[in-house]
């Protein structure tokens, strides 16, 4: 009887102590109103940052007094997902919203803050004005919640929060804006969630954060360009943990951004006092890295940090990636021992066994496998918005990625390196692909931003140089879209010219020691400041920020080699003819049904016209943007030189003469009917070169040397037109160039469009400083609103002048260009009528057609 007495005395501990968790409320007579909320319920508590109670499929949240105030973070992490394509699992929402909770009477109100618009901080040390900003940048109400009781110690009031967690808004959403049925942004996803297919599935604490998972079922519409419907209603089930997280209460030390620096940054509203206006404020975004030991850093000791960066990795990812996914992270530790730390970032395996770890736990950072169609990187990154600090980062890495990575591998190295002339490739060049595109995902995880220019300060004959490629690799920085060294001749290879970036680059060690060097020196600006013209005199070494299109600019391009584009491009043709030549026998075992043969090919022909030939074309019209500042004693911007410009016209004219070589004609017969590639390779750099236009114009008008829309217009008139001018038999290739001449002249002319229509007079640009300013200036700020206005763009964001974020295409300079074009067809017509008489065979019929069809245009008038 003993014995038994103490098996129930443990039964009915073990029951009393696990009531926290679950347990069923007893009712109790004069009960306190604290009791009455869980008698005779079935309740499921969890304790932490917060005590959250589960009861009846309600959160009730115990929200301490203390925490009234301060500011918070809202996010949500995606468990499950019936459709990848609306969001992967482990992948967080936004860029997280900022929440402060205040008590008014009877009621807690949740309030959203948006620092860089709706709160302002104080800089200026005058506290007196303080109350001033406070009442002027108030939070906005969000939701209010009736307190319905206060805990027994009094230090807590309880709250229903059911409804800020299980209902979907913009703040609250759990899809992140990019996502595969995003479509890179072209498609917007409308998700309206069901109530009666919302269920709460539970709650948990952590030290730092709460958290709510909720089952929600969505209807879902897709509108291409926001306004096509593509699909509607379509249903959508996730399972997402909904986190309220504590922002640190000690805030980490705010480093300014500087323009000139390939970082990024928050930006927060400051008041500085002394006579300055209100203004905008950058600070760099980065990971709160302080020495172990600060007395042995600063006497030049390596040293740990208090803190290092851990990423933990995925127990799925497939096992042959591991290895190049580890290497890509951690490379950038040899960034960070260049400036006295060891160990910073480190790749750890999810711990086996361990029930406390919880990968969409906020406080871990994960590289999750994400099984979906992208065949690029994901990554998602938290800041405290008070002052830059990294919080969370994780990378997301997609099936697709081998893929991408194989089929750029070969197509753009067949040529040189006979070992990629299979079906797969080894594991060793696949996983060098990986690790470069992980090491790029990483960076944006440190705080950094692309960098598309650094590729273009390398000279194009170093990329075929083995002792260059292997001390400073392909460009200056992994944070540039990288490709394979479609430059190396297979000579060079032999030698052992490298093919990919193994390494960092030369600026990305500029990047860690400007965003994460201690400097403890009183003057952090100066410092700072003397670090990046320092940089900045390196060789090879160059950041511009990218605008929002790549229209002016030549150095700006994703996936170009090399500081030539002729050159460059001269040397990759080279490649491209002996490999659409020699892949038809290359993969003939491996590739029966032709599948892979066609989609290199594909990939050959849409490099060749859409990165080549673009990138060569920017030179017409371009202007070099730099970032400066007014002691630094350099221009703002550099149109590149008129006989630079002329030289690339040149070139691209000479192209269209002979394509052929785009389209493998044995290939040809053995699959299905296709259109030569040549004709439509031919129109698009006749395109190229009549899109370059506007360009040129603003060109012209910055330009001590100004090469006009009037002399280029000429310039391309005596290169298409030369045997006619000359009066010499015209070849088929000769015709059918100036067919496409012709039809874009007529188009460009507003002459084939009827007399009721004319040309609008446009205004094309961007924002250009005078030579000396410290940031960019507003040029013609008149124009650029109404152009603005004109797009359907509501406003313009401050660092868009200031320097700090992506220069917008923005119109600045008026020319009306149909009477160039005007002119041009009045001449092809008396050159052609002086022509057509002395002419013989295919040429007469030709000149024959062109008049016809000129006068038929006219006629139309």
């Amino acid at each position: 009887m003993k014995i038994k007495r103490i098996i129930y005395l443990f039964l009915f501990l073990c029951v009393f102590v696990g009531g926290r968790n679950d347990v069923w409320g007893k009712e109790q007579k004069g009960s306190t109103a604290y009791q009455q909320l869980f008698n005779g319920k079935r309740v499921v508590t969890r304790e932490g940052l917060m005590t959250l109670h589960q009861v009846d499929g309600k959160v009730l949240v115990e929200f301490p007094l203390n925490l009234l105030n301060k500011e918070m973070m809202f996010t949500s992490v995606i468990r499950s997902i019936s459709d990848n394509g609306e969001g992967v699992v482990g992948q967080f929402s936004g860029n997280g919203t900022v929440f402060t909770f205040m008590r008014i009477d009877s009621v807690i109100q949740a309030r959203v803050k948006v620092p860089s618009l709706g709160s302002m901080k104080n800089i200026s040390g005058e506290r007196a004005v303080d109350q001033a900003l406070e009442q002027s940048n108030k939070p906005g109400i969000y939701k209010t919640f009736r307190i319905l009781a206060s805990t027994p110690d009094e230090k807590a009031v309880v709250v229903d929060m059911t409804s800020f967690f299980l209902e979907h808004t913009s703040y609250t959403s759990p899809f992140p804006n990019y996502a595969g049925n995003s479509m890179f942004g072209l498609v917007f996803r409308n998700h309206k969630v069901q109530p009666d297919r919302t269920i709460l599935c539970g709650i948990k604490a952590f030290s730092n954060n709460i958290v709510v998972t909720a089952e929600q079922g969505y209807d879902v519409d897709q509108l291409f360009m926001g306004s096509m419907l593509v699909k509607k209603d379509e249903k959508v089930s996730v399972v997402s943990d909904k986190i309220l997280m504590l922002l640190p209460e000690d805030v980490m030390r705010v480093r300014k951004a500087d323009s000139r620096v390939g970082v990024g940054f928050v930006k927060q509203a400051t008041f500085a006092g002394g006579g300055d206006k209100l203004q905008t404020s950058y600070w760099t975004t980065r990971w709160r890295i302080e020495p172990v030991d600060i007395e042995d850093y600063r006497n030049g000791k390596l040293v740990e940090p208090k803190k290092p960066i851990v990423f933990y990795l995925d127990s799925v990812m497939p096992s042959v990636w591991v290895k190049y996914i580890r290497e890509g992270v951690e490379e950038w530790n040899k960034a960070f021992q260049e400036i006295g730390f060891k160990d910073v970032v480190r790749v750890i395996p999810f711990p086996k066994g361990d029930t406390l770890f919880d990968a969409t736990n906020i406080n871990y950072s994960v590289i999750r496998y994400a099984p979906q169609w992208l065949s690029t990187l994901q990554s998602a990154v938290y800041t405290d918005p008070r002052s830059g600090e990294i919080l969370n980062a994780s990378i997301y890495i997609h099936d697709n990625m081998v893929a991408n990575v194989t089929q750029d591998r070969m197509f753009n190295t067949m040529t040189a390196d006979s070992s990629v002339r299979r079906r797969e490739l080894s594991d060793q060049q696949l996983g060098e692909g990986i690790k470069m595109m992980v090491a790029r995902e990483a960076g944006l995880c440190l705080g950094f931003v692309y960098n598309v220019s650094a590729s273009s300060v390398i000279p194009v004959d170093s990329l075929r140089s083995a002792s260059f490629t292997q001390q400073y690799g392909l460009s200056s920085s992994v944070m540039d879209f990288l490709t394979c060294n479609y430059i190396a001749q297979p000579k060079d290879v032999c030698a052992g010219v490298r093919l990919t970036q193994e390494n960092l680059g030369v600026y990305d060690y500029c990047l860690v020691k400007w965003s994460y060097q201690p400097i403890y020196e009183e003057n952090e600006d100066t410092v700072l400041n003397a670090w990046v013209k320092s940089f900045r005199e390196k060789p090879y070494c160059r950041f511009r920020r990218n605008p929002s299109v790549f229209e002016y600019d030549p150095d700006l391009d994703y996936y170009d080699l090399g500081d030539d584009p002729i050159k460059a491009l001269n040397y990759r043709i080279k490649n491209m003819k002996v490999a659409i030549r020699n892949l038809y026998e290359w993969y003939r075992e491996e590739d029966k049904d032709y599948s892979w043969r066609k989609a290199l090919v594909a990939r050959i022909q849409y490099a060749f016209t859409n990165q080549g030939v673009k990138n060569v074309a920017r030179y017409i019209g371009g202007i070099r943007v730099d970032e400066v500042h007014a002691d630094e004693g350099k221009p703002n911007y550099v149109p590149v030189p008129k006989v630079k410009q002329k030289e690339v016209l040149r070139y691209l004219v000479g192209l269209m003469k002979d394509l052929s070589w785009l389209d493998n004609r044995e290939m040809m017969s053995e699959t299905e009917i296709n259109s030569p590639v040549e004709n439509s390779a031919c129109n698009t750099i006749i395109n190229v070169l009549f899109a370059r236009m506007p360009q040129l114009a603003l060109c012209a008008s910055n330009s001590d040397d100004p090469y006009t829309p009037e002399e280029y217009v000429n310039d391309l008139y005596r290169m298409v037109w030369e045997k006619t001018l000359k009066n010499t038999m015209l070849t088929d290739r000769d015709m059918n160039l100036q067919l496409l001449f012709l039809g874009k002249v007529m188009a460009s002319s507003t002459v084939a469009a009827g007399s009721g229509i004319l040309e609008p007079v446009r205004q094309q640009g961007f924002y250009l400083a005078e030579p000396g300013a410290e940031r960019y200036s507003i040029y013609e700020i008149q124009k650029v609103v109404e152009v603005c206005q004109f797009m359907g763009w509501i406003g313009i964001e401050p660092e868009l002048v200031q320097g700090f974020g992506s220069q917008p295409n923005i119109l600045a300079t008026t020319y009306s260009t149909s009477h160039l074009y005007l002119q041009m067809l009045l001449e092809i017509e008396q050159l052609v009528k002086s022509r057509v008489e002395h002419a013989t065979g295919k040429t007469k019929l030709h000149y024959e057609y062109i008049l016809h069809k000129i006068n038929r245009a006219k006629m139309k008038e």
